[in-house]
């Protein structure tokens, strides 16, 4: 169905993806059915017609600023692992879960998030960073989404809480994530612009919480920050 619409070029009636699926009626509407509570695709109320959802054309968006961003950040990466001795990955966003990108992990934990994996927002130093710095009307929409799920007791389960952090990761460019998603792990992250500059990604140092204490965030901050001014540089971002 998805390749139906896509090489269309236009919006379809139902009759006309019906007759281009070869499929039978009650499969056909149950396909669109399903592809259109996903997001994949839309129905047009108004001209009763089909055509590519918002969601897809988000991932498809997201593809190729992913793929950019694994190139420019690859070398980084390794540079800041090495620099800082922790695991560190690099996170989008995809609706109001995160999403790793890329991962380089000196040493295994049974947590350890891989790329391809997802994670809750508000519980992550790359979650936090990529909520704070969305445009406001995305921003409260992807907050009204989040159910502030409790994993820790050092999780943020209420939102006016967490919104008042989020004001302080855009002063400061920097979040901190101390045992809020596993007890065991503590992390700290901040943004990577895009030719636009938009964030599109947060760069993550993160280790066992014994060694990621508020207190040794200042030790890593400074090449975490710097590192993701590099990224952010190659991907045709000037700063002021």
């Amino acid at each position: 169905m998805v390749d139906i619409l896509a090489s269309s070029g236009r919006p379809m009636s139902y009759s006309e993806v019906l007759a281009a699926s070869g499929l039978a009626k009650s499969s056909t509407h149950r396909l669109l059915s399903i592809l259109q509570n996903e997001g994949v695709i839309e129905f047009d109320e108004r001209n009763k017609t089909y055509g590519l959802g918002q969601r897809l054309r988000g991932w498809a968006r997201q593809s190729w600023i992913n793929s950019d961003l694994q190139r420019q950040s690859a070398n980084e990466l390794e540079k800041l692992c090495e620099s800082c001795g922790h695991n560190v990955c690099l996170m989008g966003m995809d609706g109001a879960r995160t999403l790793v990108l890329s991962a380089i992990h000196p040493y295994q934990v049974p947590y350890a998030a891989k790329m391809g994996e997802y994670a809750a927002a508000h519980c992550t130093a790359g979650g936090k960073v990529l909520i704070a710095y969305m445009r406001e009307k995305q921003r409260n929409k992807v907050l009204d989404t989040l159910t502030f799920e409790q994993h820790t007791p050092k999780t943020i389960t209420d939102r006016k809480v967490f919104e008042a952090q989020l004001d302080d990761v855009r002063r400061d460019g920097l979040a901190v994530a101390e045992a809020e998603e596993f007890m065991q792990t503590s992390a700290i992250a901040a943004p990577v612009y895009d030719h636009h500059g938009e964030v599109v990604a947060a760069l993550c140092v993160w280790g066992v919480t014994e060694r990621m204490k508020p207190r040794h965030v200042t030790d890593w901050a400074d090449d975490l920050k710097a590192a993701t001014r590099r990224i952010s540089k190659n991907l045709g971002w000037v700063y002021d």
